[in-house]
């Protein structure tokens, strides 16, 4: 088992060039150097940076606009059911309405008035029934 020091937490042998280098990635003057720049000097995204990350950034493209496609579908699903609550409200007013006008429309006092009117009157005998007698037939 090796145990990491500040000399070999590189991998680097004792003696080599970043020897002095420490876990903070700073050489013993306290200047910082960068590994993929050969002067160390360089400041800001290198190509090669850049180059490696961009999948990673059209992915993360990708993933956003995703987001942003659901969010404003889930916005536009609860505008339609909010407008469908309300559709279903006013048949539901609507339905009760009517309801009430025919019930109280064909209770008995009011179709006798209506009849009345018309000079219908109210039957006293129950109906009977008119029965035509067959003939016999002969073989």
């Amino acid at each position: 088992m090796r145990i990491l020091t500040p000399n070999n937490i590189h991998n680097t042998p004792p003696g080599d060039d970043d020897a002095g280098k420490g876990i903070t990635g700073k050489n013993q003057a306290g200047s910082a150097r960068r590994a993929d720049t050969p002067e160390g000097d360089r400041k800001g995204l290198s190509k090669t940076f850049v180059a490696s990350q961009l999948k990673f950034v059209l992915f993360l493209a990708g993933i956003g606009i995703v987001f942003i496609w659901n969010a404003h579908l889930a916005e536009r699903r609860v505008k339609e059911f909010d407008t469908l609550k309300k559709e279903v409200k006013k048949l539901r007013d609507d339905y009760m309405m009517k309801e009430s006008i025919l019930t109280a429309g064909t209770s008995y006092a009011q179709i006798a008035a209506a009849a009345d009117t018309l000079g219908l009157m109210r039957i006293e005998k129950p109906p009977f029934r008119i029965v035509k007698e067959k003939k016999a037939v002969k073989e």
